[in-house]
This record gives structure tokens, sequence and C-alpha cells, in this order.
């Protein structure tokens, strides 16, 4: 954590979220660097890991890891453990030649552990994208004069629902 004039908070979590970006980038670049498939690469890490493992590959399987894809759509996938919830994503996305991101699909895992009420822990993981999709396509957030320009939700937009499909296994 460094003391900048700009100040800092969690969003929707307290730094667990950063660092699973950074962790999994890093993933990426290393399983490339090895000449491996990013999937093959994690499944191998994770071998004595058995929660991290069932989620990776239960993500992996629904999305049709391997399969080909249209061409122009990449697909990348993630995992992480945080708080006690193994969780993974695969998404599938195109860049155009302007470098907008479009997110064809996502496909989620997670494993919480006892779930009391599954919809709950559904609305909170879809919540995670709706609120983090917009950060690549629709909004920043920038500072002026050591201020932060989008305060609240008011002035930093989230993905409204017109714009998310919904399909549950």
């Amino acid at each position: 954590m460094r003391n900048t004039h700009v100040p800092v908070g969690p969003w929707r979590g307290v730094n667990t979220n950063q660092n699973g970006v950074y962790l999994e980038c890093f993933m990426d670049e290393v399983a490339r660097a090895a000449g491996r498939d990013p999937l093959e690469f994690r499944r191998a890490l994770m071998a004595s890991h058995p929660k991290h493992l069932a989620v990776l590959n239960a993500v992996a399987d629904r999305a049709g890891w391997g399969k080909p894809l249209p061409a122009g759509v990449h697909r990348g996938i993630a995992q992480f453990m945080g708080y006690g919830s193994y969780s993974a994503a695969v998404a599938e996305v195109s860049v155009s030649d302007k470098g907008g991101v479009k997110v064809h699909r996502m496909v989620l895992a997670l494993n919480c552990g006892h779930a009391v009420n599954p919809d709950q822990i559904a609305a909170q993981v879809e919540g995670s994208v709706a609120y983090g999709s917009p950060r690549r396509s629709m909004a920043s957030a920038r500072s002026r004069t050591g201020r932060m320009v989008e305060s609240n939700f008011h002035n930093y937009p989230i993905m409204r629902l017109a714009r998310c499909r919904r399909s549950r296994p």
C-alpha cells in the first residue's frame, strides 16, 4: 500500500480483489513463458488442493475450455481463493480495432462452503460481474486536483440488467 494524494478504499472487497487480478495475470504470463495451456498449468499447481481444483475444473468444463471459438474471440481463465471461498471464472472476449473490449460470455464457479441461501450467493457472484465489467468498457475512476471525480453510484455507473443475460446450470 502506498500513501498517495488520491484516497483508496475497498471495492466490493478488502484488497482481495486486486490481489486476485495481479496473481492470475502473472499466472498467465508464467504459463505462457513455460509454453503451457493456462488451464493445464493451473491444474498442475492445484493438484494437491482439491477445492481450488474443483472450481477450476467446473468452470473449465462448463465453459468448454479447449473447444474452438469464433474468429477474434479469446478465452481466459482465472482461479482464486479469498475469505474461505474458492472461485474460478472463464471469460470469452474480443477486442475491436479501436481497443474496445467486448465480453461475450462469462462462466463462474464458486465453493463458499455450506450454502444457506443459494440465491443470495448467486446474486453476490453476479453482482461482482456487474460491478467489475464496466471498469473495462463503460467508465473509469478519474481524479482532478487530488479529488475523485466519480464518487459514488450517481456518477460511476454499473452494468445495467439490460446488458446482462443470465443462465444457470
